[in-house]
């Protein structure tokens, strides 16, 4: 699979105004999960009360978070997410512009970032497997 430029801008346009409201969000996440290695998963709720974006919390193993916007996945039918150095959600939010954003070929199991570089999934850290196996459960 092959994504276009234009498909990661408007995963990470989603992203971004995702990550630069996280510090106010905070109080509407609901915690899912927290992986074998310690990446916590988060859902958190949108304006209509419903889960609109999947946080992973990886501050203690990989001093970085990563968002998710399940109604972006949803609408253009493709995972990706966005990663910011943090270790707060209040760091991840004045941290948004250093976001680095990645697209997943789920079926492929492969992780593309912006610049296109691809790697399998199986060979990414265990937080980069952990946000792209939430994005990815979006389109299932």
């Amino acid at each position: 699979m092959r994504l276009s430029k234009m498909l990661a801008g408007i995963i990470g346009l989603s992203c971004f105004v995702m990550i630069s409201h996280a510090a106010g969000i905070q109080d509407s996440l609901d915690h899912y999960d927290t992986d074998d290695y310690g990446n916590v998963v988060y859902f958190g709720k949108g304006t209509e009360n419903s889960y609109s974006f999947i946080f992973v919390d990886g501050s203690a193993t990989a001093g970085m978070f990563s968002s998710a916007s399940i109604l972006r996945i949803k609408e253009l039918n493709e995972a990706g997410y966005a990663v910011v150095p943090a270790n707060t959600f209040e760091e991840m939010s004045r941290n948004a512009q250093f976001a680095k954003i990645y697209t997943i070929d789920c079926d492929r199991q492969r992780i593309r970032d912006e610049d296109g570089v691809v790697m399998r999934l199986s060979n990414a850290s265990a937080f980069h497997q952990t946000s792209a196996a939430m994005a990815c459960s979006v389109l299932n």
